[in-house]
């Protein structure tokens, strides 16, 4: 029997045993709740143009969501459970975000926001978690295809939301470790193949002085250093310091 067009493609997932099973059932490897911190990555339904020519239910089920999954939550939980107090599940759940399940999850995650689109049904309930407290991260970002996506998602979701730059000044660069010039990391991420990696967010209220509700990292690919950070492709001290951004992230979500 053939491999599958994607593996000949180097798609790193169908390399990884049974998950390749997240293809015919998303949620199959979830676990259910028990107090620890698990991050909820999020489902959608739609696909980015990055290997989805091999994706073998078309854009039923993505290579978009799933990118990379699960080894960003599992490198990135092993860094927090060593440094801080929190339990966090090394792994993560794949959530969407019109199941009342998103709720036990402070802090979602989405990634290959270039092939995100929402129906209207996970347009209020991504409303509903993030305005009741939760946290969104978008993350691998790339280029106007994913920027005119992602704002069109992020419309249907805060139709009077006001997308702002968060500058290097925000508190969530020193939730836990100080990083004095955040944006240095996005400026070397992908070499800026994509555009200028910028941040930019959703505030509570649309007050840049409230509460953060979704950070995205614009042309950037941030959990590239936490996938790749034991294979030396990247210098060390970016992985660093992309695992104290991704630390920050959580601990901000987690105490806001």
């Amino acid at each position: 029997m053939a491999a599958p067009a994607a593996a000949q493609r180097g798609c790193s997932w169908y390399d990884m045993g049974d998950l390749g099973g997240y293809w015919k059932d998303p949620l199959m490897h979830n676990i259910p709740y028990d107090g620890r911190l698990v991050v909820a990555r999020v489902w959608y339904s739609g696909f980015f143009a990055f290997c989805a020519a091999s994706a073998p239910y078309g854009n039923e089920f993505s290579v978009g969501y799933a990118h990379d999954f699960p080894h960003p939550e599992e490198n990135l939980a092993q860094m927090i459970n060593a440094l801080s107090k929190a339990r966090m599940y090394s792994g993560g759940n794949i959530i969407r975000f019109d199941d009342p399940e998103i709720f036990k999850y402070p802090i979602a995650y989405l990634t290959e926001p270039g092939g995100w689109h929402v129906t209207a049904a996970e347009a209020r309930g991504a409303r509903n978690y993030l305005t009741k407290g939760g946290f969104l991260i978008i993350d691998d970002w790339r280029g106007p295809d994913a920027t005119r996506n992602a704002w069109a998602a992020l419309r249907a979701i805060f139709p009077n939301g006001t997308p702002m730059r968060v500058p290097d000044t925000h508190p969530i660069f020193n939730s836990f470790f100080r990083i004095e010039n955040a944006s240095r990391l996005l400026s070397q991420s992908d070499n800026n193949m994509y555009g200028r990696g910028e941040y930019w967010g959703i505030y509570e209220g649309n007050d840049p002085n409230g509460r953060l509700m979704v950070i995205c990292d614009v042309n950037a690919d941030v959990k590239d250093y936490w996938v790749w950070s034991s294979r030396g492709m990247y210098p060390i001290d970016m992985s660093n310091d992309a695992y104290k951004l991704g630390i920050n992230y959580l601990i901000y979500a987690l105490v806001h």
